[in-house]
């Protein structure tokens, strides 16, 4: 993705090309294609790889592997892959403090997306109800529930519904009204309010319980979903000031 503008020189079929690429153009190129590309000045630009074999898990039950026939994109507009190659930017650069799962979430839809839009898949991808069934829907929560505490991967949830992460996300959506990731930020810090109240662990303890990157994220994403810091919280809800201050 292109950071911002610059003109650009790329071979395409034995022919030389220049290009003025603009700030958020997206070139795509299939794996295994041969390229050869250089700037025509100083520029910056963010890198993103995802592999055939992250592909085909991503979208194996959306679309044949051997079905997308990936075409070499260069400086092209597209808002939704621009929005989530820059979400991936951030998140990657901020060191994922809320662990794996959403930058998984992000790159399985970005391969979902470029499947469909510029895979040649239309007609391909099979349909999709209006959500999990009960058994997936329990399977998978019951799953982030026994691990909270650790770093809860998309790939593995999905797993648990037996479905392909792509596919996954888009129907416990459908079925929750909110993202996998969503889920497990609400499960943990929920998780996060029952151990508050017990008043028995530090908010450094039971960040690390809940599976929040340190003390200082998690009280970030409490206050996020809560309006509250934990320690207010655990004063409204009648902690003893003792207790209280076994929370420092």
């Amino acid at each position: 993705m292109t950071l911002e503008s610059f003109k650009k020189e790329f071979e395409n079929d034995g022919e030389i090309y220049r290009k003025e690429l603009q700030p958020g153009q997206i070139s795509f190129y299939p794996a295994l294609t041969h390229c050869r590309h250089r700037s025509l000045q100083p520029t910056e630009f963010a890198l993103i790889s995802l592999s055939p074999e992250f592909v085909s898990i991503a979208c194996c039950d959306m679309f044949a592997l051997d079905s997308i026939k990936w075409a070499r994109q260069t400086g092209i507009s597209d808002s939704y892959a621009e929005s989530v190659c820059r979400a991936l930017l951030k998140e990657t650069l901020g060191g994922s403090p809320t662990g794996s799962m959403y930058a998984q979430s992000l790159a399985t839809s970005l391969a979902g997306h470029l499947a469909s839009q510029y895979g040649g898949t239309e007609g391909c991808s099979q349909q999709t109800n209006g959500g999990l069934s009960a058994s997936q829907l329990k399977r998978s929560i019951e799953f982030v529930h026994l691990n909270l505490g650790e770093d809860v991967s998309l790939k593995k949830m999905a797993g648990a519904a037996g479905l392909s992460p792509f596919h996954f996300a888009r129907q416990f959506k459908k079925s929750m009204g909110f993202s996998p990731y969503q889920f497990v930020l609400k499960q943990r810090v929920n998780k996060a309010k029952q151990l508050l109240l017990k008043g028995e662990k530090n908010l450094a303890e039971i960040a690390v319980d809940v599976g929040f990157y340190d003390q200082s994220h998690f009280a970030q994403q409490f206050r996020r979903h809560c309006g509250i810091t934990p320690k207010k919280y655990a004063a409204q809800c009648g902690l003893t000031k003792a207790r209280r201050e076994r929370l420092s």
